[in-house]
């Protein structure tokens, strides 16, 4: 099925017929050609990133079904058996982070932790937003880092809750 899926999305994508309002288009090089390829949307979602994320899961599912990786699973099901308690517990995690670090840069923190029925999502302030970004290998640390402390938890909360 993960095959079958992620050759309509190509067969879909090549041609640029049908799935997804914004056709791809060849860049100036290989690897933002395949970007473009690859930019769906998400949401809400096209039928062509369904058919890439639903094909890659199908396939991830069959790979980590295998006697030979289960070995490594226990990491993806500490976190897998509390999806829920990861995802709120993350966004908390996150929000934090960026709002410690840019009180740790000298930069205003207080519209990450603002909001109104009104306006729920926050506004970038005037201050140019380049001064709040990383380098992205400076972001994959910090995700990993979240990652890391996010495992115990999710892992303390499935020991209590598996008696």
């Amino acid at each position: 099925m993960g095959i079958a899926a992620i050759m309509v999305f190509l067969v879909l994508r090549m041609t640029n017929t049908y799935g997804d309002p914004q056709p791809w288009l060849p860049q100036k090089n290989g690897m933002l050609t395949v970007f473009s390829v690859l930019n769906c949307e998400k949401y809400p979602p096209s039928l062509l990133y369904l058919l890439m994320t639903l094909g890659l899961m199908f396939l991830a599912t069959a790979l980590f079904e295998c006697k030979k990786t289960h070995r490594f699973g226990f990491l993806l099901i500490g976190f897998g058996k509390a999806p829920l308690l990861f995802y709120l517990v993350h966004i908390l995690l996150i929000h934090g982070a960026a709002y410690v670090i840019a009180l740790s840069r000298g930069l205003p923190g207080d519209w990450l932790v603002r909001g109104s029925p009104k306006m729920p999502f926050p506004m970038i302030p005037a201050i140019p937003a380049p001064e709040y970004g990383f380098e992205l290998t400076t972001v994959y640390a910090i995700w990993l880092v979240l990652l890391v402390a996010l495992y115990p938890i999710c892992s303390a909360y499935n020991s209590r809750n598996s008696k």
